[in-house]
This record gives structure tokens, C-alpha cells and sequence, in this order.
């Protein structure tokens, strides 16, 4: 009988032991809290809008004008009266403080600019017109003969591109004096909102 109960007595401790031990080793652990990451959102980057530059958006491209040229006689000159209309569907604006050019094969041709620009950009809207004249001498101006020469003109409408000027119904020529010393003036103006006064 004692064997047994001595045998009892013995498992009993052993069982405290490990049953102690154990509650030790749990009050003593360090306790691991879990960690909870947020990431920080990345505001999205808004995508890079284009800001229209003039000569897409303000300027008149020559598709979107139209130009007539019509010459008469007045008082031993030539006068060529230019008329350059919005023919698009908006509102665009052309360079209102340049002056025709005037272009020649002939080297014996001076180009005066007359008048005085009013505005450096003009504003049109769909079917308005701007006015502008060319003038020549149809008299003498010469000691010897004149030499009809062909000769064209433009006019700067924005800061890259040129609109042509020319007559439908006459190829643009002009007697320019023969003898290369002796010069043949061409007055050319600026454009106008209202037709000019020959």
C-alpha cells in the first residue's frame, strides 16, 4: 500500500512541476502585439493637359480666308484693291501691323509702304472682310520703254504662314522700266476694317 501511494505522491509533484514551470514560462514571454501597416495612398498624378498655342487656336490659316484682288485705272495709275475675307465657320485673327509684300524677278522695282497700321492683331469673324491696295504708275515713268514683268504678292497673316494675292481674271503684271537704272515704284498698304479711299 505505502509503495502505491508513494508512487502517487511522486507523479502529483512531477505534474506540479511541469504545471508550474509552464505558467512561468507564459507569464514571463514577451507578448507580441501584431503591427498594422497602412500604406501612405500616392495622390494620382493628374495627366498633362495641352494648352493650344496661338497659331493653332487664334491665328486664321489660309484654308480659312479668301482673297480677291481687283485692278482699274485712275489717273495714270494703277490701283489693285485687295479684299481678304473669313470664309470658315469661327472667329480668327490675322498680323494687322505688316504690309503686302511685293516679289519680282525684276531688280529695278521699289516697294513703298503706305499708310499706318491700326492694330497688331485683327479679329474677323466668319464672313468679314479686311481691305488693303496696291498702286503702280500706268503713265510715264520712264525714259525708254517698260517691260511688262509678272509679279506676285502675299501678305503675312500669322508669324508662319503668308496668304497670296492674286487677280482671277488677269495674270498680275507690271511695266517695270527697261533700263535697269531707272526704278519703278510700287506703294503697297496695310490692312484695313474699312475699304480705302483711292
Amino acid at each position: 500500500m505505502k509503495p502505491l501511494i508513494a508512487s502517487l505522491v511522486a507523479i502529483i509533484i512531477v505534474l506540479a512541476i511541469g504545471l508550474g514551470y509552464f505558467l512561468y514560462q507564459s507569464l514571463n514571454s514577451p507578448v507580441e502585439t501584431p503591427i498594422t501597416i497602412n500604406p501612405t495612398p500616392i495622390p494620382a498624378t493628374a495627366a498633362p493637359t495641352s494648352t493650344p498655342t496661338a497659331s493653332t487656336s487664334l491665328f486664321c490659316s489660309p484654308s480659312e480666308l479668301q482673297t480677291t484682288a481687283q485692278s482699274e485705272g485712275a489717273a495714270g495709275s494703277v490701283y489693285l484693291t485687295v479684299n481678304i475675307k473669313n470664309s470658315g465657320n469661327r472667329s480668327c485673327q490675322i498680323v494687322g501691323n505688316k504690309f503686302i509684300k511685293a516679289t519680282s524677278t525684276a531688280q529695278n522695282i521699289v516697294v513703298k509702304e503706305q499708310g499706318q497700321p491700326t492694330t497688331v492683331l485683327l479679329t474677323i469673324a466668319p464672313g468679314q472682310t479686311v481691305y488693303s491696295q496696291i498702286r503702280y504708275q500706268n503713265g510715264p515713268q520712264c525714259s525708254g520703254p517698260t517691260t511688262e514683268t509678272p509679279i506676285s504678292y502675299s501678305y503675312p497673316i500669322s508669324p508662319t504662314d503668308s496668304l497670296a494675292i492674286t487677280d482671277s481674271s488677269n495674270p498680275l503684271t507690271i511695266g517695270v522700266c527697261s533700263s535697269p537704272s531707272e526704278n519703278t515704284t510700287v506703294d503697297v498698304w496695310s490692312l484695313s476694317l474699312q475699304p480705302l479711299n483711292q
